[in-house]
Formats: C-alpha cells, sequence, structure tokens
C-alpha cells in the first residue's frame, strides 16, 4: 500500500487546545499599576495572537488601543534599528510610547 493511498482514508478524531488562565489576582494588579500611573508592558516568546489575547485579559491593551499597541519582536527591530543593530532613537522614540506587547521576543 502506498503512503498516498493511506493518506486518502484518514479521518480526523479531535482536535485539542489548551489554555493557560490567568491568575485571578493578575487583572487587578494591572489595574493598580495603571490608577498608580504606571504603564504596563508585556514582553514575551508566545506568538503575537497568543500575546494579545493575554494581554487584553489582563487589561494591558483595549480595543481601543492602535495597531502600535503589540508588535513581535522582528517588527519591533525593523522599526528601530538601523542595518548595524544600532538603535535609531528618533523611531525608537515614535515607537515605545505606543507599544504595550512585545511578542515572540527573543535575545539579541
Amino acid at each position: 500500500i502506498s503512503l498516498s493511498k493511506i493518506e486518502e482514508s484518514l479521518v480526523c478524531v479531535g482536535l485539542v487546545g489548551i489554555e493557560d488562565p490567568l491568575r485571578d489576582e493578575v487583572p487587578d494588579a494591572i489595574a493598580q499599576c495603571q490608577k498608580a500611573g504606571i504603564t504596563v508592558r508585556m514582553v514575551t516568546g508566545d506568538n503575537i495572537d497568543t500575546a494579545k489575547a493575554i494581554a487584553m485579559k489582563c487589561g494591558i491593551v483595549t480595543a481601543a488601543d492602535g495597531p502600535g499597541a503589540v508588535l513581535d519582536g522582528k517588527t519591533f527591530r525593523d522599526r528601530v534599528t538601523d542595518a548595524d543593530g544600532n538603535i535609531k532613537q528618533d523611531e525608537f522614540d515614535l515607537v515605545w510610547p505606543n507599544l504595550r506587547v512585545l511578542a515572540r521576543s527573543t535575545p539579541l
């Protein structure tokens, strides 16, 4: 029997997803920080969609935040560094104030 013949008769029996829930105290802690004037930012290795969903659940970002509030590490680095890896301070100063979540972050 060929591999292509076996693959023709496959049936997906199930699909499983998991979620690591927020700790109960996290949204309130973030709200307290924000009320005290602290801008809470999240840096994570999670993919951008997961990071945004978590950030929305805990109040770091809201639907009212613009597209620059959540970036992945590559996009951030591409915007704020030159070809030699040096920070472009003028661009950094434009990006940083709106940034709340940095997803798929990796060390340099």
